[in-house]
């Protein structure tokens, strides 16, 4: 099975710690953080005088991403969006979710809502759903991050199901009781909905969080952290980390891996632990895609052939 591929990569971490000692590129004698130095490309001048040398920047990067302590659903936040369902469990409801989650992320997937022109969040939104297959979504998050630099705080709307989010994420504070959800009698459907906004460390990252507590699906997360064609893991004794690692640095420069992969891998990280989601499985395949760009990013910088 691909995921019992997946998590039986990520077990013996404690063995390869060893070989990951060599993505150290500069300041060996630290034990906990990789450091990778970076130089910018002077243009050629037309002139007999050596090029001047810029100064390397070093980036440290954890060996490991950390699992925060583990926290309980509160059956309050449940009962808020399962009103009905007073006192039942958050493993309970996400057990039953996963019997349904594909669908209801198609529903999600088709819901279209029309940018608001104002600068001010608005209390509700409309939506138009063109799916049938589950319940409407019943809320809008706004997820944002900091302010930029210029005071300006970009928001990303994502149409979602209260009821997943409150099952998954156990630092995420409850959702003000809602009425029961709606199952579209016929599409498209058109509703309103309230917006719910929520800071996060990574906001760019959360669609992609957001659409793996629905389908669960870790393979196909895997293939949206890792950008190379992955082998059918289904039928792979092993992960095969090393040869992926060697595509990635062949493929990326250090500069990419950095900054477009391995930047996304730690954002994810980021929200999973600021929401409070607790999935050993979700947590597996983050390590896996972080191991392995870590590993590329070793073989690009040429730590990785000493």
């Amino acid at each position: 099975m691909a995921l019992h591929s997946i998590l039986n990569a990520t077990e013996p971490r404690r063995t390869r710690a060893s070989k990951l000692n060599k993505c150290t590129h500069t300041h060996k004698s630290t034990s906990d953080r990789i450091r990778v130095s970076t130089k910018r490309r002077t243009q050629p001048k037309v002139v007999q005088a050596a090029a001047p040398v810029k100064a390397t920047k070093p980036i440290a990067l954890p060996r490991t991403l950390h699992r925060p302590e583990f926290q309980h659903v509160s059956r309050d936040a449940l009962s808020a969006v399962l009103p009905q369902c007073d006192g039942v469990n958050a493993a309970f409801v996400r057990a039953h979710l996963e019997n349904y989650g594909a669908h209801m992320w198609n529903v999600v997937s088709s819901t279209r809502f029309v940018l608001p022109t104002s600068t001010q969040l608005p209390e509700e939104v409309p939506i138009t759903v063109n799916n049938a297959s589950a319940s409407a979504p019943t809320h809008v998050m706004a997820i944002h991050g900091p302010p930029a630099a210029n005071g300006v705080r970009p928001v990303s709307l994502y149409p979602a199901h209260a009821v997943v989010l409150a099952a998954h994420c156990a630092r995420l504070p409850a959702f003000s009781p809602s009425q029961a959800e709606i199952v579209p009698e016929a599409v498209p459907a058109q509703m309103t909905v309230p917006v719910r906004g929520v800071s996060l460390p990574s906001p760019p990252m959360f669609g992609t969080l957001l659409k793996y507590l629905y389908e669960k699906d870790a393979t196909a997360l895997l293939a949206t952290l890792l950008p190379v064609a992955l082998p059918n893991l289904a039928e792979c004794e092993d992960f095969p980390r090393e040869s992926l690692a060697r595509m990635l640095a062949t493929t990326y420069s250090s500069q990419q891996l950095l900054s477009d992969h391995i930047h996304r891998v730690h954002g994810l990280w980021l929200d999973v632990c600021a929401l409070g989601v607790h999935d050993m499985v979700l947590y597996a395949t983050m390590d896996l895609a972080w191991e392995t760009l870590l590993e590329a990013l070793a073989i690009s910088t040429g730590a990785g052939a000493q």
